[in-house]
C-alpha cells in the first residue's frame, strides 16, 4: 500500500462456512490495510460491539462507563484556519507560504501529545455533574 498511488486502502472481506452444523463453523471478518495500519475484525466482535449499542445507546457501555468525546481537531477546520491566518498576515511572508495537507496531519499529530487540558477537563465534568444534578433535581419535582 505504501507503494501504490492509486490505493488508499484495501478492504479484505472473508467468510467461513462449514458443512456441518458447529457453532463456531460459521461467520466471517473484515481486515482493512492502509499504507499505516492493518485492522481487523472478526463477525463475532462486530455482533458483540453492535449488541451493546442495542442495550446501551451509541456509547456501547452501561451508564456510568461512557466517555464521552469533547474535542476533535479537524484538519478541515486547521486547513481553513491557515487560510485566516494567512489573510490577516496579508502582508507578512507568512501569506506566501503553501501549506499542504500532509503538513496539516504533521502539526496536528505533533500537538496533541504537548496538550495538559486537565484544567479544561475537571471544568467540563464538573459542569456536567451539576447537569446531572439539575436534571435529578427536575425528575424529583
Amino acid at each position: 500500500m505504501r507503494r501504490c498511488a492509486n490505493l488508499d486502502h484495501l478492504v479484505i472481506a472473508a467468510a467461513w462456512t462449514c458443512t456441518k452444523m458447529r457453532p463456531d463453523g460459521f461467520g466471517g471478518g473484515v481486515t482493512v490495510v492502509t499504507a499505516d495500519a492493518i485492522l481487523s475484525s472478526s463477525t463475532s466482535e462486530m455482533e458483540g460491539r453492535l449488541l451493546d449499542r442495542a442495550d446501551y445507546g451509541g456509547l456501547g457501555c452501561a451508564s456510568g462507563h461512557g466517555k464521552h468525546p469533547v474535542l476533535m481537531l479537524d484538519e478541515a477546520e486547521v486547513r481553513s484556519m491557515v487560510a485566516d491566518i494567512q489573510q490577516a498576515y496579508a502582508e507578512t511572508d507568512v501569506a506566501t507560504v503553501m501549506v499542504d495537507d500532509e503538513q496539516i496531519r504533521q502539526a496536528c499529530l505533533g500537538l496533541i501529545p504537548t496538550l495538559d487540558l486537565d484544567e479544561q477537563l475537571r471544568s467540563l465534568e464538573f459542569s456536567a455533574a451539576m447537569a446531572a444534578i439539575r436534571i435529578a433535581r427536575a425528575a424529583s419535582v
